[in-house]
């Protein structure tokens, strides 16, 4: 499928964009300084190569090995699929998607799964009721049984067994610091 990948900017969206006339998503994604995280647009060409049939803003934290669709507009699982091929070009290791208008179910049938939500949450921050992820390799990824519906603990994780054997067998005389506070 051919894709369209053009840098976003908020001041001046492409005329194709325009067309898709959603305003509660062109407001979601005017809201937010995505400027550091290297915004651009994936869309999908329409037959004449003019128009877009579909589109996502798409973003990357610096360093890191996903794209996060923001959000979609117009046809969504070819916008979803092309965003996909992009990260794939890119050698990426997968794809998370928040989940302002995507439904569970139209995740899933493009291969995503649902993520936790966050712990926390700064005071006043909005943001997305559900988020997906698909990582890009070869089969279907399940959801994490160790972590899926079971609350997080917050346990302090034991000194490694190496740390203190390691520091005797080497360093004989020296004593060794892991595990004290």
């Amino acid at each position: 499928m051919k894709s369209i990948v053009v840098p976003f900017d908020p001041g001046t969206p492409p005329a194709p964009l325009r067309r898709f006339g959603h305003p509660e998503v062109m407001e979601r994604w005017h809201t937010v300084d995505r400027s550091a995280h290297a915004p651009h647009l994936v869309a999908v060409p329409g037959d004449d190569g003019e128009d877009w049939t579909a589109a996502a803003l798409v973003t990357a934290r610096p360093h890191t090995a996903y794209l996060k669709i923001v959000d979609a507009v117009g046809d969504v699982p070819a916008a979803v699929a092309v965003v996909v091929t992009h990260a794939r070009r890119r050698e990426l290791a997968q794809v998370k998607w928040e989940g302002w208008t995507a439904r569970p179910e139209d995740a899933a049938a493009a291969g995503f799964v649902s993520m936790r939500l966050p712990l926390a949450q700064s005071e006043g921050a909005a943001g997305p009721a559900a988020g997906y992820v698909r990582r890009l390799h070869d089969g279907v990824v399940a959801a994490n049984p160790r972590t899926t519906g079971r609350p997080r603990t917050s346990r302090a994780a034991p000194s490694p067994p190496w740390s203190r054997r390691r520091t005797r067998e080497c360093c004989p005389g020296r004593r060794s610091t892991a595990g004290r506070s």
